[in-house]
């Protein structure tokens, strides 16, 4: 365990070999309408040709090292402080479940598995990344690579599919890195054949140096990470598509799909200036039937839905009257398309006073426009996303790399043993868990594209959005506070009333939660 733990810091603190550049953050769309494929930005011009630029790699020419770039989909786990990608379609059980799930079909591992198996073929059947020198230098790289297939198009230029692949940088060479989409995944006719069911979804481009192309070397040292989105233009035939603001601008469903959503246990915790930090996380289903056509299959819940609603904050009197305390602010996140699991939300910092010992409180989230709540929820994010960046240091331009198939939900488990490249990725950032989850909303925070003018609110049926069309209750007492500063509640009572979903009030109620099941300690090398 000792000299895992000694390979870990290695492997987390060593410096970079190399500089990489990103002329700015995109996302990437297919339109079926003109068969094209593109990166947007928030101008929607098509002209602008996006690449990542590497250079100044002489250190890692000169110790004979690999340019390891690694691409692959994020594997959801059943929390989003949880942000792991799979590079290598090795992504392991954590043994982990919603205990009293609130929802009526659980999305087990092997649903859960199958959804990335899905976002695997995608990308090995659509995707390629080209490789090109600039200065027409030809290309070094190993013929046999255990993580991806590639194809060479000229001397100094080579393209690959797969979860990572290797080549030999110069020391003087400049490379651009880009992406490009094969013909068959134009139109949904060719989607069709391939069997393609993937309609939006997150991925993440690494660069790292490596000390070999074994694919099982633990020599790796990060370099960047870009998080990007890839999606496809909903089938006009199927749903309503969203409003065009120019000829290349992405299209996504015109009718919001309204997931499963219940609140979960406040968190409440004081922080050092005095005053108490909540949290309220949600519980959520993004999953829905397909429709059908022609032979090709599409759902509202394919896409990434913003869910965000304001939040009040009451005193509940001795005689059970609701004080107003002006405590209102906006929650909520962005459920990834088939996700089922928490949203955990942002904190938010009220006076210390607003919380005693032996009182009970009453929380309200009512949700009013799916666009426009997000919008405020935004807002209100952006200044804390910009003041936690500016209050971190920087380590140059390296960044934090992590363990593989680490998940922390709790109790952490023992960190295992690193056979091969499995589900490595990194963060920019020193992560806090504030820091993780907004790695995640940054890329649905900077397209004005996104969230787009919703026509309707579906869930099993369609109705026109109307205000409150989701409205959200709890009440709990304040117990005490523990050694830690943690301040330990009890949800007396739970209630949820919508237009399309089922309403309830529940008294004393068993509330979700995340439980794992701890590994067997292994006795190898003892």
């Amino acid at each position: 365990m000792k000299k895992l733990l000694l390979a870990f810091l290695c492997f987390t603190l060593t410096g970079h070999a190399c500089e990489v550049y990103q002329p700015d953050k995109f996302n990437f769309t297919t339109s079926v309408i003109d068969r094209s494929f593109f990166p947007y930005k928030n101008n929607g011009d098509k002209s602008f040709s996006p690449f990542f630029q590497v250079t100044n790699c002489g250190a890692l020419s000169n110790k004979n090292n690999f340019l390891m770039i690694s691409f692959g989909p994020q594997n959801q786990e059943l929390s989003d402080r949880i942000k792991a990608y799979d590079i290598a379609n090795q992504t392991r059980n954590s043994g982990c479940k919603i205990s009293n799930s609130p929802f009526k079909n659980e999305i087990n591992y092997l649903l859960r598995k199958r959804y990335l198996n899905e976002k695997w073929k995608a990308i090995k059947s659509c995707y390629r990344i080209v490789v090109k020198d600039e200065g027409d230098q030809s290309l070094q790289f190993p013929e046999k690579q255990p993580g991806c297939e590639y194809a060479v198009n000229s001397q100094n230029e080579m393209e690959f599919n797969g979860g990572y692949c290797f080549f030999s940088p110069k020391e003087k060479s400049s490379y651009k890195i880009s992406f490009k989409l094969k013909d068959d995944c134009l139109d949904y006719e060719g989607m069709r054949k391939l069997d393609i069911k993937v309609s939006d979804f997150q991925a993440v481009l690494n660069f790292y140096s490596a000390g070999d192309s074994s694919g099982s070397s633990l020599d790796l040292i990060a370099i960047k990470s870009f998080p990007l989105r890839f999606s496809v233009s909903p089938n006009r035939d199927l749903f309503l598509n969203s409003d065009v603001f120019g000829f290349f601008t992405p299209q996504f469903p015109a009718n919001f799909y309204l997931p499963d959503t219940h609140l979960g246990t406040p968190e409440i915790m004081r922080s050092r200036n005095g005053k108490v930090v909540i949290r309220l996380p949600l519980w959520a289903d993004n999953n829905c039937p397909e429709t059908c056509r022609n032979g090709y299959c599409q759902a509202l819940c394919d896409y990434s839905q913003p869910l965000s609603g304001e939040i009040a904050l009451s005193e509940i009197s001795s005689k059970g009257k609701i004080l107003d305390s002006g405590l209102n602010w906006f929650q909520g996140g962005v459920i990834l398309p088939r996700y089922q699991g928490e949203i955990s939300g942002t904190t938010h910092e009220v006076p210390e006073e607003k919380f005693q010992v032996g009182k009970t409180y009453h929380i309200v989230m009512t949700f009013n426009d799916p666009k426009f709540d997000f919008q405020s929820f935004k807002q209100e994010n952006q200044k804390k996303i910009q003041q936690s960046a500016m209050a971190l240091p920087s380590i140059g331009s390296s960044a934090i790399p992590t363990i593989p198939s680490i998940e922390v939900i709790g109790t952490p488990p023992l960190i295992p043993e690193i056979i091969q490249i499995g589900d490595i990725n990194f963060s920019t950032r020193i992560n806090s868990a504030f820091d993780i989850l907004f790695d995640s909303f940054e890329d649905f925070f900077k397209y004005k594209f996104w969230p787009p003018h919703f026509k309707e609110i579906c869930h099993e049926g369609c109705t026109p959005i109307r205000n409150e069309y989701l409205v959200l209750s709890l009440d709990f007492l304040v117990k005490n506070i523990n050694e830690f500063g943690d301040y330990e509640i009890e949800v007396l009572r739970i209630s949820r009333k919508s237009t399309l979903l089922e309403a309830y009030n529940k008294f004393n109620p068993q509330m979700p939660k995340i439980s794992c099941a701890r590994r067997p300690s292994s006795n190898r090398g003892k």
